[in-house]
């Protein structure tokens, strides 16, 4: 199943909504593809892929922190 609402925590947030996570850094919002493979999210950033752990307690580790869902 795929992921929605929004995690925050670290450095930022993500919103996930129909099968897209808009990550917000900084100030800066980045729309992106995402896609679940078990406890990895995918998500298709400009620079690369990028590959999130979705933790038992429902938290996500991503490469700006651990976010929670909020």
């Amino acid at each position: 199943s795929g992921l929605s609402g929004t995690y925050a925590g670290g450095l930022g947030s993500i919103k996930f909504e129909s099968g897209k996570a808009y990550a917000t850094l900084m100030g800066n919002t980045v729309e992106m593809p995402c896609s679940t493979d078990g406890d990895k999210v995918l998500l298709q950033s400009p620079q690369g892929n990028l590959v999130l752990t979705r933790n038992q307690d429902g938290s996500l580790d991503t490469p700006w922190g651990n976010m929670k869902p909020q």
